[in-house]
């Protein structure tokens, strides 16, 4: 981590980044392996992420897919 980031800048900037490369959300796992956090503090992360209003969850009985026509 470089000087002067904190955590949640720096994993918020990662999430950006994957999105405009990748043209979708990163899972948990490449958050993971990318930003050397762990599941605990990642999650910690992610809800100070969605308090400040940077992030939004979307609810698990919504399907991920568009439909391309």
């Amino acid at each position: 981590m470089p000087k002067g980031i904190s955590r949640h800048d720096e994993i918020f900037k990662f999430i950006v980044t994957f999105h405009l490369n990748n043209f979708r959300m990163p899972t948990r796992k490449e958050i993971i392996y990318e930003c050397k956090i762990l599941r605990g503090p990642l999650q910690r992360v992610l809800n100070r992420l969605e308090q400040k209003g940077k992030l939004r969850r979307i609810p698990k009985e919504i399907i991920e897919f568009r439909i391309m026509k």
